[in-house]
């Protein structure tokens, strides 16, 4: 992934995304160094610290980070994707004339169309923003 893809997974301003890839890469360079620190054969090059190495080692390192991001968000998003799915079946499954009388079945149909709906709206946001790779908001609506 390379910088212009991180504008669409972050939205906001151009500061925000540099703030982002930098979290991103002390984040990786931190997890480099505990490995390192254990290895027997550390080169000393390998156990300096993100203000101790070059410019381009850092860029290196926040662009791993921005490539375990995406991942951990598709991961995300695939997992609600198949929960709702999962509701969409369960509520495919409520039998409205299971229940003991017309007013309670009317409302059991109802609430089951109104989810139907929402699940489908949430369907098309979650879809929407894996395809495009923008950042994952939940709707307050939905909260």
């Amino acid at each position: 992934m390379r910088p212009h893809q991180i504008e669409a997974i972050m939205g906001a301003d151009a500061e925000t995304k540099r703030e982002m890839r930098e979290v991103l890469g002390r984040r990786v360079r931190e997890v480099w160094l505990e490995w390192a620190r254990v290895q027997p054969d550390a080169k000393r090059s390998w156990i300096n610290g993100w203000n101790d190495i070059e410019e381009r080692h850092r860029e290196v390192d926040r662009d791993i980070g921005e490539v375990l991001f995406e991942m951990g968000r598709q991961s995300v998003v695939d997992e609600l994707l198949a929960s709702v799915e999962a509701w969409r079946t369960k509520l495919a499954d409520l039998d409205p004339t299971s229940f003991p009388d017309e007013a309670a079945a009317a409302e059991a149909a109802n609430v089951r169309r109104v989810a139907v709906q929402v699940l489908s709206r949430v369907t098309e946001l979650l879809e929407a923003r894996h395809v495009e790779g923008t950042r994952l908001a939940v709707p307050k609506v939905l909260l």
